[in-house]
């Protein structure tokens, strides 16, 4: 993990599965012009719902991707290497996107570059609809705080 490259041409093609958006766990080959009936996972369809109109926006298609490093949140906390950090970057838009790949809670630090920000940076989690309020010095300096439940996520617009 880590690297503070962008990739200029980051936008790529995008594969799901057949079934993925309703929870489907029997994976047939494409080829194949039948499937069982299976219940649609409702939990996994509203997630679905709510990602998909996110991903499509420009700063995810055309904006600059940068991977970022997840930092310790604190000393003897091996966590967060579960969370993956990505940012993307179109112009003055700004999204981070925090994932915990790992089946328990974990936490990190991350370091963001905040210059032009005001000193109370608001950050808004448009994947679950929840602002937060940091100082943007504690941001610059220790890095913002973030804690995961296992396989959570938060894609923030700040």
């Amino acid at each position: 993990k880590g690297g503070s490259g962008y990739n200029k041409h980051s936008a790529g093609m995008r594969f799901y599965q057949d079934g993925q958006w309703e929870g489907k766990k029997i994976c047939l080959p494409g080829q194949l012009g039948r499937e069982p009936d299976e219940l649609v996972e409702e939990d996994i369809k509203e997630f679905y719902d709510r990602l998909l109109p996110i991903i499509h926006q420009r700063v995810f298609k055309e904006g600059r991707w940068r991977l970022l490093e997840s930092l310790p949140a604190w000393s003897n906390n091996d966590t967060f290497n579960n969370i993956f950090v990505w940012e993307w970057t179109l112009d003055k838009e700004r999204r981070l996107v925090v994932v915990n790949y790992s089946a328990g809670t974990s936490a990190c630090r991350v370091r963001l570059d905040l210059e032009h920000h005001p000193d109370r940076v608001q950050l808004h989690d448009v994947l679950n609809n929840q602002t937060y309020v940091r100082a943007r010095n504690e941001i610059a300096n220790e890095g913002l705080y973030i804690q995961l439940e296992r396989w959570a996520s938060h894609i923030f617009v700040f």
